[in-house]
C-alpha cells in the first residue's frame, strides 16, 4: 500500500505497482462525541437499539399488567423520563423509522441526538424537517 486517503464519502487506497486505485464508499460518521469512524454502511446498531427500545415501551405500555406510565418504567428497569422520551419515539412516521433500520438517515441523526430530542412535533411532516429527512 503506497497511499490512503479518507473523503466524506470514500476511501480510495493506492497500491504501489498499481495504477487503478481501490475506491471503497463510506461514510463518516460521528460516533460518542467527538470521536469519528468511517462506515461502509451507515446503519447506526445504537440508534436501531434505541428504536426497537421504544417500540418495546410503546407495546409494554399496552401491557394492563402495568397500570401506569411509572409501574412500565420501572417494569423496564427505565426513569419515568426516559421512558417518555422512548414513547416519543415509538411513534416516528414510517418512512423515518424505515430509512433509520435502512441505514439512510442524515448523518448528524445518532443515538444521542435522537434520545435527546423533546420536543418533536405531533404532525408528521414537523418530525420529517426536524430531523432531516425532508
Amino acid at each position: 500500500m503506497q497511499k490512503v486517503t479518507i473523503h466524506r464519502d470514500r476511501v480510495i487506497i493506492e497500491y504501489i505497482g498499481c495504477d487503478d486505485p481501490v475506491v471503497i464508499p463510506a461514510t463518516l460518521v460521528r460516533c460518542s462525541g467527538e470521536k469519528r469512524k468511517l462506515s461502509p454502511s451507515p446503519s447506526d446498531a445504537a440508534l436501531i437499539k434505541l428504536i426497537v427500545r421504544a417500540h418495546q415501551a410503546n407495546r409494554a405500555l399496552a401491557d394492563p399488567t402495568n397500570p401506569t406510565v411509572e409501574a412500565t418504567a420501572t417494569s423496564m428497569a427505565v426513569s419515568t423520563r426516559y421512558f417518555c422520551s422512548l414513547l416519543r419515539l415509538a411513534h416516528l412516521t414510517p418512512d423515518i423509522t424505515t430509512a433509520i433500520l435502512d441505514g439512510r438517515q442524515p448523518a448528524h441523526l445518532n443515538r444521542q441526538f435522537l434520545a435527546r430530542i423533546n420536543n418533536l412535533p405531533i404532525d408528521w411532516q414537523g418530525p420529517r424537517e426536524m430531523l432531516g429527512f425532508a
